[in-house]
């Protein structure tokens, strides 16, 4: 999407200048006097009629990343989305083409390989940039994700995933951000692939998405670092803000025990770790400063005995 502004033609007037009172055979020294003041009521009275409008806001630019909250799923090894487009609209309640107002971020010259991201290797403060473009300056409250197809990949085989509204009319992000003049925004989609995939029965291969996506602007955010220990336990840590309604999670790197909890609005969370056959461990009252890491919150497991 390009925008661009193309003024009317301006109006060219022929102007002609006779000053009252003044002889047509001037000397030499009367014409040296004259001239400047038939410039300068020359250009007083040459106005254009039909000026260019200044007046127009400059543009902003949007920028959309996507990430991934981690899944707790065992045996996910992938989930792949193909996205065929992304949009934003002034309108909270616009549905279709129909309506207007759309403005698309997904550039429309990626292949089907470039706009294919398996959404697990975007976990623990990674992500990809989905597009920038340029946007009239405003206030915007959707976001539209179409997924075009949809699959997970467990213990090695690959399935296909449905989901709702998803490859028609998109999936349906209210999330109210401004476009500044000259400004830059830069969104986050937070796809939490652990509340969104579910196995229908628990145990069985039947698969489901029903994505759940925070929507972050970045410089809201900050991030909580730490550890877990010991390594190697499968272990994940989630962050919850009663006041902020906010939950995020992350899994910890199992040779290290790091973990990067991202995307997170401003406030206080509470932090627990968890692992299979471990304890649950509490930190409360962390606070997170936008636009800066919350580090060295660290935890250290038991066997649960």
């Amino acid at each position: 999407m390009t925008l661009s502004h193309q003024p009317g033609r301006p109006t060219l007037h022929r102007c002609q200048f006779h000053p009252p009172g003044v002889h047509t055979m001037l000397t030499h020294n009367s014409l040296r006097i004259l001239l400047p003041l038939i410039l300068v009521a020359a250009l007083v009275g040459c106005g254009d009629d039909n000026p260019t409008d200044s007046g127009a806001e400059a543009p902003g630019t949007l920028r959309m990343s996507l990430m991934d909250a981690p899944t707790p799923i065992e045996g996910v090894e992938a989930l792949h989305l193909t996205v065929s487009a992304v949009r934003v609209n002034a309108a909270a309640d616009a549905d279709g083409d129909d309506d207007g107002g759309w403005y698309d971020i997904l550039p429309d010259t990626l292949t089907v390989e470039e706009r294919t991201f398996d959404l697990l290797l975007f976990a623990n403060g990674e992500s990809v940039i989905l597009g920038e473009e340029l946007l009239p300056a405003g206030h915007y409250e959707q976001i539209r994700l179409v997924i075009e197809e949809s699959n997970v990949t467990v213990d090695g085989t690959v399935y296909d995933l449905k989901i709702p509204s998803g490859s028609t009319s998109g999936l349906k992000l209210i999330h109210g951000f401004d476009i500044h003049p000259d400004g830059f925004t830069a969104l986050m989609l937070d796809f939490d692939v652990g509340r969104s995939l579910f196995a229908t029965p628990p145990g069985s291969t039947n698969f489901k998405l029903k994505p759940v996506i925070r929507v972050v602007s970045e410089e809201l955010a900050g991030r909580i670092t730490g550890t877990v220990l010991p390594v190697d336990i499968d272990a994940m840590v989630m962050a919850v803000s009663a006041a902020l309604e906010d939950t995020a999670t992350a899994m910890v790197e199992p040779a290290t025990g790091e973990y990067v909890i991202g995307a997170l609005l401003a406030g206080s969370y509470d932090v627990t770790a968890m692992a299979p056959g471990y304890l649950n461990q509490t930190i409360t009252d962390i606070g997170v400063i936008a636009g800066a890491d919350t580090t060295g919150v660290d935890f250290t497991l038991s066997i649960d005995e």
